[in-house]
């Protein structure tokens, strides 16, 4: 038979020695222990295993010793699992998705090398440029920041489309502290930039948890100051997007920095997408220049230049004082519209500069920078984007909890539902954005396809409110933004005209957190 380890190790001793085991302390084996019973390493310690045979199998990614651990999720098969076991899963799950999909197509994953670095696969034709920035995106860098660390997590792969950019953004969340914001609703925009900009315990890359002054709800998303950054600090139609406003006061209290870090906040917590820029100040964020020469007259959203080239005609001595320097002559119009064009824009470089500045976060500037067009719809509006809630989308995501079919309280529940409709219908035309954030706590659309997937609005109805609370002549339904439920008071909704009148109400007076 095979001698145990140590009977092996009694045999090298020829058996005049006994082995003697050494307790560990409290903290397991450590250096100062190992140098103390080793007598500063002059005696010869043996390592003996505490099994003959040791189990070398893997632990699967799942494993309850892992759970602590920095983790990613798949591009290809979207599982979670650790960093260390990532890089070897990436090469094996391409290659057997490439393996089933070349059974039935035979055209996927063609030509395709592996990054020595990385260990991902890429493209024949794009594997060069990607080798000459994958020492630069690979990376996993600990960062030390005062009692806690955090794994910051570069490009572990290509980014394909918008909510890997998103899903990207979210991974870079900071959850070990939480960034609280405690303000009123009154100005929100402005008190919530200064507690925002105060905040000393934690900052934006950690989770963010906002409490309204006197309300019981928290938001643990992103500020519901998207809207308000938008009318407040951007100017302009909207159709097109919109320009900053050029406002000095704002710029010194590094307002529009904070919007920039309001920005970087919303996409990687679940918020609404900053989806109302012009095309060159995104192009400027993306890049830190524009070109002006593909500036047009239509790109100047300040009113009194927009105005100003409405009266170029007129050749007034505004015109001289945008820049202008040649002969003031009609057949020089043109060119006197160009110099308003690029005074106006020019001039809003600072404000889109300190925007950027405050995009930082989660390295944002270096996605957009690197994915300018894959990202463009997440700042740009275009026809393509559909993260506003419309009647039909609203009553697709309903969940109502029915009576029996066939009962008089199922025929009235679904009386209920059809005035809903026709309610959200009615005021389509005017945007159903406050009917969302009133129902959800959310003005947008899900952004992620998995968020999307589960979202849904609970709908309730209380048959029994004259029994319990007998006397009572009005109730108006009730909302909980936190768990998406809303309750209806069936017998107070008789008819369409009571329907609207106490939903009406309840919309405009139930802005705030009072119920969880």
């Amino acid at each position: 038979n095979t001698p145990s380890a140590s009977e092996e190790l009694q045999l090298s001793g020829q058996g005049r020695r006994k082995l003697l085991a050494i307790p560990p302390d409290v903290n397991g084996y450590t250096g100062r222990l190992i140098r103390n019973v080793s007598s500063a390493g002059k005696t010869l310690l043996y390592v003996v295993p505490l099994q003959q045979d040791l189990d070398l199998t893997p632990l699967p990614s799942d494993a309850a010793e892992f759970q602590t651990m920095p983790k990613a999720s798949c591009q290809v098969c979207k599982e979670s699992m650790p960093l260390h076991i990532l890089a070897l899963h990436v090469n094996n799950c391409v290659k057997s998705q490439s393996t089933e999909e070349e059974d039935e197509v035979n055209l996927c994953y063609i030509d395709m090398k592996e990054c020595p670095i990385c260990v991902c696969c890429f493209p024949v034709n794009e594997i060069a440029q990607h080798a000459s920035l994958c020492g630069e995106r690979f990376v996993q860098i600990l960062y030390i920041l005062n009692t806690f660390s955090y794994v910051y997590i570069g490009f572990l792969f290509k980014i394909f489309n918008e909510a890997d950019v998103l899903q990207w953004l979210s991974s870079q969340v900071d959850t070990s502290k939480n960034f609280r914001i405690c303000i009123t609703r009154n100005d929100l925009v402005q008190r919530g930039f200064i507690q925002w900009q105060r905040q000393k315990k934690a900052s934006p890359v950690n989770k963010l948890h906002v409490t309204f002054i006197g309300e019981a709800g928290i938001d643990t998303g992103a500020l519901k100051m998207m809207h308000g950054i938008e009318t407040r600090l951007f100017e302009g139609s909207g159709k097109k997007g919109k320009s900053p406003v050029y406002s000095i006061s704002d710029l010194e209290s590094s307002f529009y920095r904070t919007a920039g870090e309001v920005f970087s906040v919303s996409l990687a917590q679940g918020g609404p997408p900053p989806c109302f820029l012009r095309s060159w100040c995104y192009h400027f964020l993306a890049t830190g220049n524009f070109d002006i020469l593909q500036l047009t007259k239509d790109d100047v959203d300040d009113t009194e230049y927009r105005s100003l080239i409405e009266k170029v005609s007129y050749l007034t001595e505004d015109i001289v004082s945008c820049g202008y320097t040649g002969l003031v002559k009609l057949d020089k119009r043109d060119s006197i519209i160009r110099s308003i064009v690029v005074y106006a824009t020019v001039r809003l470089t600072p404000m889109l500069q300190q925007i950027r500045n405050g995009m930082k976060i989660y390295n944002l500037l270096e996605v957009i920078g690197r994915h300018e067009s894959l990202c463009s719809n997440l700042f740009v509006p275009s026809d393509e984007n559909d993260d506003t809630p419309d009647a039909d989308y609203i009553m697709s995501i309903l969940e109502p909890e029915l009576s029996e079919r066939g009962s008089p309280r199922h025929a009235k529940e679904n009386a209920i539902i059809n005035f809903f409709q026709d309610f959200l219908e009615n005021l389509e035309t005017s945007g159903l954005c406050p009917i969302m954030q009133w129902l959800t706590g959310q003005r947008h659309k899900p952004c992620l396809p998995s968020e999307r997937a589960s979202f849904k609005i609970h709908v309730r109805f209380e048959h029994q409110c004259k029994d319990t609370m007998p006397g009572h002549y009005i109730c108006y339904p009730l909302v909980s933004a936190c768990t998406n439920t809303i309750i209806f008071p069936v017998a107070h909704m008789n008819s369409y005209t009571e329907f609207t009148e106490f939903m009406t109400t309840a919309v405009t007076m139930g802005r705030d957190f009072s119920r969880v």
